[in-house]
């Protein structure tokens, strides 16, 4: 099974390359791999068989992501961002799954911490906690934005959501309003932090108030709940935590946790009231 493999990249050199060398060591010769980047400079490719799309100007990840599906030609495609390393098996794990649930239409993986700071850690946990490893395998509601496959097939036929640049959550969304489910297995991915302390509370308040921006429902109600909202968030994330060796770490960065989950909270309130941030986001 071949796969188009898309790589989203911004401001990321090093750990672009670290990235690409892993995908290289475990892609066959059918497989395709494509670099979606929109940084101030494009970055130098030194590894073969890779094609770098340039973006002038800022793209979300998901624009940059679609953008560089309408290149890709594989039946199968899978989607990393920069600081996402795979690990051993990545690519063999995806497609045994694909085999085994042929009916599913996005699979994804695990995503692993790396060794870091404390703030490194809370962003790790904020952003990717609830899909740490172990994940349970087998049919799921909900996969990680960070590591994940499609069936082209089933993936094209949402094109008014890709020509959108929309997150893939409201394709998922679609596809269990519709009657299909996610898919889970054991593909891992490595998350390393390539981002300053500024940047996380940035990312974490766009992120909030334009998932806010997206929602239905009583959306004033919902900005009311905004100060109990980190202490739900965290407490949440420390339930998907249990029995996954991470409480340590967890608690060393837990003030960090809270912070990030404060700007969350902060930017769904924003967005219940005052709608979506202008302008092209990327982090």
């Amino acid at each position: 099974m071949a796969f188009s493999i898309i790589v989203t990249s911004y401001e990321s050199a090093d750990l672009l390359q670290e990235c690409l060398r892993s995908i290289m060591e475990q892609a066959g010769e059918s497989d395709e791999i494509i670099v979606a980047d929109c940084s101030a400079v494009p970055p130098e490719i030194s590894v073969d068989r890779v094609r770098l799309i340039h973006f002038a100007e800022k793209r979300s990840v998901p624009q940059l992501r679609w953008a560089a599906l309408r290149a890709t030609t594989c039946e199968l495609v899978a989607a990393v961002e920069s600081r996402c390393i795979p690990e051993a098996g990545w690519l063999d794990k995806l497609a045994r799954a694909h085999r085994r649930f042929p009916n599913a239409p996005a699979i994804g993986g695990p995503i692993a911490p790396s060794p870091g700071s404390a703030i490194d850690d809370a962003q790790y946990f904020c952003e990717y906690g609830r899909f740490a490893p172990p994940v349970p395998e087998g049919l799921a509601t909900e996969i990680s934005g960070g590591n994940l496959s499609f069936k082209r097939a089933l993936l094209e036929k949402e094109h008014d959501l890709l020509d959108a640049g929309r997150w893939e959550t409201l394709i998922y969304l679609r596809w269990l309003n519709q009657g299909l489910q996610l898919a889970l297995c054991d593909a891992r991915v490595r998350f390393v932090n390539g981002m300053t302390i500024g940047n996380i509370l940035r990312q974490r308040f766009d992120y909030g108030r334009n998932y806010a921006a997206a929602r239905s429902g009583p959306r004033h109600l919902y900005a009311a709940g905004g100060p109990v909202l980190p202490i739900l968030l965290t407490w949440r994330l420390l339930g998907s935590l249990r029995g996954k060796g991470l409480a340590g770490r967890f608690w060393r960065c837990f003030i960090f946790v809270l912070l990030f989950n404060s700007a969350w909270a902060a930017g769904e309130s924003c967005g219940y009231v005052f709608g979506p941030a202008t302008g092209e986001r990327i982090y």
